[in-house]
């Protein structure tokens, strides 16, 4: 006798669970700033997109790289696009399955994707 179950992670697609308002810093903010960003009363999240000025991901990046980021270089208008150290960004696709988008993040060893 077989048991079958359904896994909803292979029917659900990620744009049916994605944020849709998010936050990003842009690329030619600087560490400055991009400290002052996480540095309000306001919730934040952990990591946040950065993009260019045509609205493309460019990476990620968190409130720690920001922290070690300044630490490191004690340089404060160092512009966040010239910290990334690889331009290929590990992104989400609206139309694939939340199994699949689970398996390429827990490949990768990841916390988060942004979704295009």
């Amino acid at each position: 006798m077989r048991e079958y179950s359904v896994d909803p992670f292979q029917l659900l697609r990620v744009g049916e669970l994605m944020v849709r308002d998010v936050d990003i810093l842009r690329g030619d903010m600087s560490a400055k700033d991009a400290t002052s960003f996480f540095s309000t009363d306001e919730p934040r999240h952990k990591s946040y997109p950065i993009t260019d000025a045509e609205g493309r991901v460019l990476g990620m990046v968190s409130r720690a790289d920001i922290r070690q980021w300044r630490m490191e270089l004690q340089m404060e208008d160092e512009m966040l696009f010239d910290r990334l150290s690889d331009s290929s960004v590990l992104v989400g696709y609206a139309d694939e399955t939340i199994s699949n988008l689970a398996d390429r993040i827990s490949t990768h060893d990841i916390g988060c994707v942004s979704v295009v």
